[in-house]
């Protein structure tokens, strides 16, 4: 997706993150004539929904065979939410050193308010699993699932 629109979708207040991590993307502000939010909106149904379409995932058999590294990393993903939560622009400032975003844009860009699983609401709950019935709906989830068995909550 060009970057215009995916800033642009970062922007809506409603586009959101997911398993480990749920993000919460704001405002809509540097692209005028773009709509923001369609995932919440058209999908969910809601503007106000969250929309968990990124994140971070470990999978269960790395969890079973290594959980002493599944606990440290997903301890250090918790710091690096608390970090990107307390100071968004101080940790935008990685998206021009880490990413292919270009220095010119990496101030439009709206930092995500990640959330653990474990601190999922039960209303992130229903969005998160919304979506997945949404997956399911057009075939890419193969059968309904219950979303809040894939949640690994350390």
């Amino acid at each position: 997706m060009p970057l215009p629109v995916e800033s642009r979708q970062a922007e809506s207040p409603g586009f959101s993150g997911w398993p480990v991590a749920a993000l919460r993307l704001l405002g809509t502000r540097h692209f005028p004539g773009l709509e923001a939010g369609l995932i919440s909106k058209y999908i969910l149904g809601s503007e106000t929904a969250d929309a968990y379409a990124a994140g971070c995932a470990m999978t269960s058999d790395f969890i079973q065979k290594r959980p002493e590294v599944a606990k440290r990393f997903a301890a250090a993903w918790a710091k690096a939410i608390a970090f990107i939560n307390a100071n968004p622009d101080e940790a935008r400032k990685h998206l021009a050193k880490n990413t292919f975003t270009p220095d010119n844009v990496v101030d439009m860009v709206s930092m995500l308010g990640y959330v653990m699983a474990g601190d999922l609401s039960p209303k992130q709950l229903a969005d998160f699993q919304a979506f997945a019935d949404f997956g399911t709906s057009i075939g890419v989830v193969p059968e309904k699932v219950d979303a809040s068995k894939f949640l690994q909550k350390f």
